[in-house]
């Protein structure tokens, strides 16, 4: 069921409905049941996953009665979890690297559990899990089970997250206040202005990036050509996420719950830690809290520092997909900061002597940005020797004389309105990030803070914007192939 979509929209007008309607505390039950609707509409096995997700985690964070106890409970339900999330994500992967393992894979598939992919459960996975932990650690532990079950499967997120953490969303859901015009009006308005950069960038810029990128082409492809293709990967990635981001906080919004921002101006770092603190903020601080810090941290010198970085991001890569450009993709990452780390000491010193100007910010925000831009193409790419041969292309074949040739751009086979629209939206998502780290505001908080008759004419824009030249439909989010 696509967000944006007839059944989509009439499937949220009767949970608002039964949100604002229906007292409590059934209007929760029909919202669990809507949630659950929207999860079997994908498949039936998927709601069975996540619910036996969701026992596993009500029994794993309940049984913890002394949380500084070891509970045979609260191990085998976090167990469990695991090991479904590797069945589903990994067995593939591993039954390939493991020819043994290839027949118990093949059975896997044929089977009734195997028939299907559940939405999802990279995202809800964790999120339960770290209720568990939190429950473990004394922090929060959640007795309601409606409410719990609602947290673990809430259907605005439950695609592609944020990875909610059970202290923060579950007190919102069991404390669904009456109705509040600017919930629904706000929500509104950043749901409209995630579809805007997702169908008038995101998705034009994917066609783009396809037509370098997809293994048939990437033969052929030139140098200059995947040289924009990758920088033109690097803001699709970026406007997708960010456009499910504003659309999941707006929905909840209209519900009258409050979801923390996902994605703060991750381009604008000038270094690639600083980039981590402001890219998807739930996933890298759900793995500093439960995998990082369950490592020993930055408490056992510089070197184990490194050596858990590099584990973290190596979990990371994995988590994204079961394949070796994941990998390679997240351990680029650490590589990056665990040289920061030991660098860390010398640059302190250089900053003290040598204080920073414009012109030393702009070459670390620049030496930013290509490190991470040349990280997703292993992301990006079909395969490590599609990756590779794209890295040696750019390094040999990069042509001026090419990129300022007439018809460049008529490869990427997007029509000039498109390209121009696109430029845009590209744009208006610049000044938004620029703007959010001088006043903490995106773009949404800006539209929402403007006078009436300005949140009228730019809503309309966007929305007409994405009506006569949006690639609505053209590509699903990113993410929700994770």
């Amino acid at each position: 069921m696509s967000l944006v979509s007839t059944t989509f929209a009439i499937l949220v007008i009767l949970a608002l409905l039964i949100r604002y309607l229906v007292p409590k505390p059934y209007n929760r039950i029909g919202l669990l049941l809507l949630s659950y609707i929207f999860v079997y509409s994908y498949s039936a096995g998927s709601l069975v996953v996540l619910l036996l997700i969701s026992c596993a985690g009500y029994i794993g964070q309940y049984q913890v009665e002394d949380p500084g106890k070891k509970s045979p409970k609260y191990t085998i339900c976090i167990i469990f979890i695991l090991l479904l999330l590797l069945v589903y994500n990994y067995f593939g992967f591993f039954s390939r690297l493991i020819p043994s393992a290839g027949a118990a894979y093949s059975a896997f598939k044929a089977s009734p559990f195997g028939l299907f992919i559940p939405i999802g459960i990279s995202f809800y996975g964790l999120s339960v899990i770290g209720s568990i932990v939190d429950s473990k650690k004394g922090l929060y532990s959640e007795k309601d089970i409606l409410t719990y079950f609602l947290f673990a499967g809430w259907f605005p997120q439950i695609l592609s997250g944020p990875i909610a953490r059970a202290r923060d969303l579950c007190p919102a859901l069991k404390d669904l206040s009456s109705f509040d015009y600017d919930n629904l009006r706000n929500g509104l308005i950043r749901f409209v202005s995630g579809v805007f950069i997702k169908y008038t960038l995101a998705d034009v810029l994917s066609t783009a990036v396809l037509t370098q990128y997809d293994p048939k082409d990437v033969l052929i492809a030139t140098g200059s050509g995947l040289l924009f293709a990758t920088v033109f990967y690097t803001v699709q990635i970026y406007a997708d996420f960010v456009a499910y981001t504003w659309m999941v906080r707006g929905l909840s919004e209209m519900f009258g719950i409050m979801l923390n921002i996902n994605f703060n101006a991750p381009y604008t770092s000038f270094s690639v830690r600083e980039f981590w603190r402001r890219w998807h903020i739930s996933l890298s601080s759900w793995l500093r809290e439960y995998v990082y810090f369950s490592l020993g941290g930055s408490r056992k010198g510089t070197l184990r520092t490194c050596i858990n970085t590099l584990v973290v991001f190596f979990v990371s890569g994995l988590w994204h997909g079961a394949s070796f450009n994941y990998i390679v993709w997240g351990l680029l990452h650490g590589l990056y900061i665990s040289l920061e780390i030991l660098l860390s000491g010398p640059r302190k010193k250089l900053d003290e002597k040598y204080p920073k100007n414009v012109i030393i910010k702009g070459f670390e925000w620049l030496i930013t940005f290509c490190l991470v831009s040349f990280a997703w193409i292993f992301f990006r790419s079909e395969s490590l020797n599609n990756a590779f041969y794209i890295i040696s292309k750019l390094a040999d074949s990069i042509s001026l004389s090419e990129i300022f040739s007439a018809g460049f751009f008529t490869r990427f086979q997007v029509s000039n309105i498109h390209w121009i629209v696109a430029a845009a939206a590209f744009l208006v998502l610049v000044v938004s990030d620029i703007l959010q780290n001088l006043r903490e505001k995106d773009l949404p908080a800006l539209i929402i803070s403007a006078p009436l008759w300005a949140r009228i004419v730019l809503c309309y824009l966007m929305v007409g914007s994405v009506l006569f030249w949006g690639a609505v439909g053209s590509s699903q989010f990113i993410y929700f192939q994770f």
